[in-house]
């Protein structure tokens, strides 16, 4: 996995730039930031969250409305990438299991990766591994054709990320994975 967020999963996405309105339209998810609050909303009614999620709504669309300054284009992102997604084999790279994947702003596919599954490394230890390499790695082909500061943008992408995987991953009887997901989102690290 380390080996492979050295920009090849922004490569990606930004190929298939394009491509986001034929996603959409073969029924790819909308999970775009304008429609990531009301979302937000839908899912804490569905999972009879408490009232601190509930409170919780209006921050959503402010982060949302922060993301959305940067002027990054929203894309193809996987939501669920982690080391068992990353296959290597004859030198070439493939990801696997695009099944949570949505069109979404493509920073927030870095809640998983990053806090989800890297920063614990490999003694399962929280912040045992300095993930600022591997996401500046990540941001090069981003860098490459936009301006702005998109250390910033990755750090309002890492919060809302987990409302998108709550969104976007939820499996109805499934409460309690989402409700997980919600914590991480509003306490703000998993």
């Amino acid at each position: 996995m380390r080996d492979w967020i050295d920009g090849r999963l922004a490569a990606v996405q930004l190929d298939l730039a394009d491509d986001v309105d034929d996603l959409l339209t073969l029924g790819v998810p909308d999970r775009r930031l304008a429609t990531l609050p009301q979302a937000y909303e839908r899912i804490i009614d569905a999972v009879g969250a408490e009232r601190r999620f509930r409170d919780a709504a209006p921050m959503v669309a402010d982060l949302c409305a922060e993301l959305a300054q940067y002027g990054l284009p929203e894309l193809l992102q996987h939501d669920d990438l982690h080391d068992a997604q990353v296959f290597v084999r004859d030198g070439r790279h493939l990801i696997m299991d695009w099944g949570d994947a949505c069109v979404s702003h493509p920073f927030l596919t870095l809640s998983v990766t990053l806090e989800g599954g890297l920063a614990w490394g490999l003694a399962d230890v929280r912040d045992s591994v300095d993930t600022a390499p591997l996401r500046d790695a990540y941001l090069a082909p981003y860098a490459e054709r936009f301006t702005g500061d998109l250390v910033a943008a990755t750090r309002v992408a890492l919060r809302l990320g987990w409302v998108c995987r709550a969104v976007n991953g939820h499996v109805p009887g499934d409460d309690k994975q989402t409700l997980t997901r919600l914590r991480m989102f509003l306490d703000g690290r998993p």
